[in-house]
């Protein structure tokens, strides 16, 4: 065994089904020839991929590589891309660009015209159609005319003339193939035998068209994509299609860069098959060997939730009150990456600095602090250079896939995370990917923040800019910050969004001063994972938050959901027996650097506060809005068990006061309002089923039949078989 080669990918977000098959396809040939894959990413949609990208792209100036493949049209950020390609060059690097249509590096596309080919002679040869229209795409878009050159191929090969009529360009989406369905209904367009289709969606939704029209797919006219997209492979008739496009595309393109690494002639490459993926769409029917069980690994890698795993990591983290506890933690939750066969996070020595942590890095040194190898973990390691990444990059071993993120909040820099994979079945990517790394950077800012507020005394902690409970910014802190930091942006207009915790008095009252605490902490927890590399946020009193920054209205509603959710999970994960209700206020504010209108919105949103506060309806009770939603979940499901201790205990209110401000909201008892909605739903199922009267009573919640027909009787007059035969 050796140290392998290395090449670089740069490509954003490796969460898309293509480029799970595009990097199936480069580990393939990677792993017969000796090479590691060394994936440099940033997450693609995220408000902070510029400053995280800054750092993980900035290792291509001392990283050892062998060869690169640059995605340069799938960078969000196009002089991100430009300046990864010049560095390359400027080190003399081999590269290849994929996925696009402009670069300096020879550019490799995917292999559309024999593989449209190959499709159009499956209609041909299996099913003996002549008469065959073909779909494409956009009419001068390359692969839409790439693809279109495969049909003509193919019908040229098995002399079958093709005119003008026999082809229309699309949109590789919903609209072209309606109207080609309806062209042909019009008799428009001779109604031909097949339709090869650009894409799967044109597929699907020219089958829906033909539906539509009384045409029977694929008794009247066979339908066939190419894609092999998964996340149609459910869809009715299966639709036949190329299954390992990218994958051929991938193996092409990583022959071709070890290539000109190693001097070899191209004639060398060796070609994958094209495999078509049968469906019933052109007659064939699904080739359940190949295709559906591949497929039900795919979906259940795009359904993969790590959710309440980080609810938990996330919680535990929060706690870690030095770097040790957080080393231990992460070490337990390397189950949200169950096949990950190596693991490590280095710090940087700034970061350390900023932690007054004692080391002997040097310049360009990084701190491994967890380094997982060979199913050990290592929490002890010497430095390494910054180019190395991590120790198991220098040691023998068989090739993997590395994938390298930088640890990162806006302008602060931490370090790196590197996860290794064997191969691209295993990698979980990207939501709890973002999601883990997330909450590392989190707990590493909260960390240099406590480290950097212990380092001064306690006469300055109570005179400093941050809320030394949480951690965030104070009122001074967060209007001086304003000041020091202008937020970028090319809208006019930012937003303050004031959160006010409304019932965190009455969980201080009912149960005690740790459970307030425990909700304040958990809000700041939330309020850092979704605000803290776009916004400021800070906490201006005991139960008063606000962030500001620049968004639209559709964001600051999604972030206002966002944190509510994640409080309330991290809460039912403990089993407290409350819930924090969160309102929120916002005004618009002008992207300026005046200090006065921030202060001034600051005032508006605290008098919104206060009328809120003050307002005849809140005064009565703090509850309307969950007293409504618990009414509507009784009516939706009156069978459930809805006694008043259990639901007053999930609330967070005691028996008698919970009582009293149901009755007092909606003028009946609980009690009542449960056999209403059990008696609404009985008298329902005796108008519209079959069921008996005893399956109808379980049904309702009643598991005494005698008690459901007494209660029936009483509330209605008359019994529930009587009620049946004058109302079926």
């Amino acid at each position: 065994m050796k140290i392998p080669k290395r090449i670089a990918i740069f490509m954003t977000n490796l969460q898309m089904k293509f480029e799970f098959q595009f990097l199936s396809g480069v580990q393939k040939y990677a792993n017969l020839l000796g090479y590691d894959i060394l994936w440099l990413t940033s997450p693609e949609n995220h408000i902070d991929f510029l400053s995280n990208a800054k750092y993980i792209y900035s290792l291509i100036d001392s990283l050892q590589i062998d060869g690169a493949l640059v995605a340069t049209d799938k960078f969000p950020d196009k002089q991100m891309s430009v300046m990864i390609e010049q560095k390359l060059k400027e080190r003399n690097i081999p590269s290849l660009s994929v996925f696009a249509d402009n670069s300096i590096f020879p550019i490799c596309k995917t292999n559309d015209r024999d593989c449209f080919c190959k499709i159009t002679e499956h209609l041909i040869t299996v099913h003996g159609y002549k008469k065959i229209h073909c779909l494409t795409g956009t009419k001068g878009a390359e692969v839409a005319e790439r693809r279109l050159l495969g049909f003509f191929d193919a019908m040229k090969k098995h002399g079958l003339e093709v005119t003008e009529n026999d082809y229309t360009y699309g949109d590789f989406w919903y609209d072209a193939a309606w109207l080609l369905a309806k062209r042909i209904k019009n008799g428009e367009i001779e109604k031909p035998e097949a339709v090869c289709c650009a894409n799967d969606i044109s597929a699907c939704q020219l089958f829906l068209a033909f539906q539509e029209y009384g045409f029977r797919v694929p008794d009247d006219i066979a339908v066939t994509g190419i894609d092999g997209d998964p996340a149609l492979n459910f869809f009715q008739p299966s639709i036949t299609s190329i299954q390992n496009l990218e994958f051929v595309y991938g193996a092409e393109v990583f022959q071709k860069l070890h290539c000109m690494i190693s001097g070899e002639d191209e004639s060398t490459i060796r070609p994958e098959e094209i495999i078509i993926k049968t469906g019933e769409s052109c007659g064939c029917g699904i080739d359940h060997d190949s295709v559906v069980e591949q497929d039900w690994r795919g979906f259940d890698k795009l359904s993969y939730n790590p959710y309440p795993a980080y609810i938990s990591l996330a919680s535990k983290l929060n706690n870690a009150s030095t770097l040790s506890e957080a080393q231990e933690i992460l070490k337990e939750y390397d189950t949200m990456f169950a096949k990950m066969k190596g693991f490590c996070v280095t710090l940087s020595k700034n970061f350390l600095d900023s932690m007054h942590i004692e080391h002997n890095l040097n310049d360009g040194q990084v701190k491994p602090i967890i380094l997982k190898c060979d199913d050990e973990y290592h929490t002890q390691c010497d430095p390494i250079s910054e180019a190395d990444i991590t120790p198991n990059l220098s040691i023998p071993h068989e090739p993997k896939i590395f994938i390298i993120h930088a640890l990162s909040n806006i302008e602060k820099h931490f370090g790196y995370i590197t996860t290794e994979y064997l191969c691209t079945d295993e990698i979980q990517f990207d939501r709890d990917h973002y999601l883990y790394n997330s909450a590392i950077n989190n707990t590493l800012e909260r960390l240099q923040i406590n480290a950097q507020m212990q380092y001064i005394n306690s006469e300055l902690e109570k005179a400093s800019e941050r809320d030394f409970f949480t951690g965030l910014y104070n009122r001074k802190g967060f209007l001086k910050n304003l000041m020091q930091r202008q937020i970028k942006t090319d809208s006019k207009n930012c937003i303050v969004t004031a959160f006010l915790l409304e019932n965190l008095s009455l969980i201080k009252n009912e149960f005690s001063k740790a459970d307030a605490e425990n909700c304040i902490m958990s809000f700041t927890d939330a309020l850092n994972v979704e605000c803290s590399f776009k916004l400021i946020s800070a906490r201006i009193g005991e139960d008063l938050f606000i962030t500001y920054g620049p968004m639209d209205q559709e964001e600051k509603l999604r972030i206002c959901h966002n944190i509510k959710e994640n409080v309330n999970a991290q809460l039912e994960y403990r089993k407290l027996r409350y819930k924090l209700n969160i309102v929120s206020f916002d005004t618009d504010v002008k992207a300026t650097d005046d200090i006065n209108a921030i202060e001034a919105a600051l005032t508006k949103l605290e008098a919104m506060v206060a009328q809120h506060m003050n307002s005849p309806k809140q005064k009565l009770h703090r509850y309307q809005d969950e007293l409504e939603n618990l009414r509507r979940r009784i009516y939706a499901e009156p069978a459930l068990d809805w006694s008043a201790e259990s639901i007053s205990a999930l609330i967070g209110l005691s028996t008698s006061r919970f009582q009293h401000l149901y009755k007092e909201q909606f003028e009946t008892t609980i009690l009542a309002d449960v056999i209403t909605s059990r008696i609404t739903l009985a008298k329902n199922l005796l108008r519209h089923s079959d069921l008996s009267i005893n399956e109808i009573a379980e049904k309702c919640g009643y598991s005494n039949f005698t008690h459901f027909m007494k209660i029936f009787k009483k509330k209605t007059g008359i019994t529930a078989t009587e009620y049946r035969k004058k109302n079926k």
